[in-house]
């Protein structure tokens, strides 16, 4: 899985039970202003129980893993196939600062083709899978895709 098995636990603890029902109730939302940049799914605290939202950001914050992103890091967990991130701080005394956007992306991102195929061409599909892998391996320690 391009470099990333390391990071993903062999085993989570037995309170993981029933994360992948709660990622599967949540409304997830293609982000189609990253399409051409930096694919993922996103979801707000409008979009599921504040109890969930909660339970996911509990899950980045206790098992994720520290990666760069660009200039940046912070905090991903990595769940199946996918790896999650939010945007805030938690722990901040300023409720402003919490989290209300919690990201996801497919370790593997040719698997976004499926989010967009059913609007750009084959080719275009084709074109800008390689070009997700190229922006992925300038922008964080990803090592280089397999894939000609």
């Amino acid at each position: 899985m391009l470099g990333i098995s390391s990071k993903i636990p062999e085993r989570l603890p037995d309170e993981m039970e029933g994360f992948a029902r709660l990622i599967e109730r949540t409304k997830w939302k293609f982000a189609w202003t990253y399409a051409r940049t930096y694919p993922h799914e996103y979801m707000t605290k409008a979009l599921c129980s504040s109890e969930d939202h909660a339970r996911i950001i509990d899950c980045i914050e206790r098992y994720g893993v520290i990666e760069r992103f660009g200039d940046s890091h912070r905090k991903y967990f990595y769940f199946e196939e996918r790896k999650y991130w939010h945007m805030g701080e938690p722990d901040s005394e300023d409720s402003e600062k919490w989290p209300n956007v919690i990201n996801r992306t497919w370790v593997d991102v040719r698997c976004h083709a499926a989010n967009v195929n059913h609007r750009w061409t084959a080719e275009e599909v084709e074109l800008q899978t390689r070009l997700w892998e190229i922006q992925l391996e300038k922008s964080t320690d990803r090592p280089k895709s397999d894939t000609p």
